[in-house]
């Protein structure tokens, strides 16, 4: 009897993965009231609901925000709460569009730049770092920087 339970343990812990119970591992499970404006700009381009939430975690700089996606399937969107403090409403925008250009429309970093008669400057919110502040938001560049991530 005993060896029955010792193979039946064996071939239930050695079983594919499809037959274990899926555990989600993300951390941050719904959005955080915070992002919700952000979100909503971001959905009113999409033409789209964002299903992949956005919390707060502490992050190690430079780091200020970073998009988890396990192979199962689940993202999650975590943003460092000490740059949040302290960042301009655009520098958020930003943030959040950026990680969302990683999550939800799959893009990766782009950096090449735009030569233009102010200098050089990001071709794409989708730059390794978050940039994007009042100076370019005097420049009117956040309708480009918008256009640019979706594709149009």
């Amino acid at each position: 009897m005993k060896r029955y339970v010792l193979t039946f343990l064996l071939l239930v812990y050695s079983s594919p993965s499809c037959m274990r119970p899926l555990v989600d591992p993300r951390s941050i499970k719904e959005t955080d009231p915070a992002m919700i404006p952000y979100v909503a700009e971001f959905e009113s381009h999409l033409n789209g609901e964002v299903t992949v939430p956005i919390g707060f975690a502490d992050l190690t700089l430079p780091n200020i925000g970073q998009c988890r996606l396990w192979s199962n399937g689940y993202r999650e969107i975590i943003i460092d709460p000490s740059y949040w403090k302290i960042a301009s409403h655009e520098a958020k925008m930003a943030l959040v569009f950026h990680e969302l250009g990683h999550c939800v429309l799959n893009r990766n970093h782009d950096d090449s730049l735009l030569h233009l008669s102010e200098g050089d400057i990001p071709r794409s919110l989708m730059y390794h770092s978050n940039f994007y502040d009042s100076y370019y938001e005097s420049l009117g560049l956040w309708d480009y920087y918008v256009r640019e991530l979706f594709g149009e």
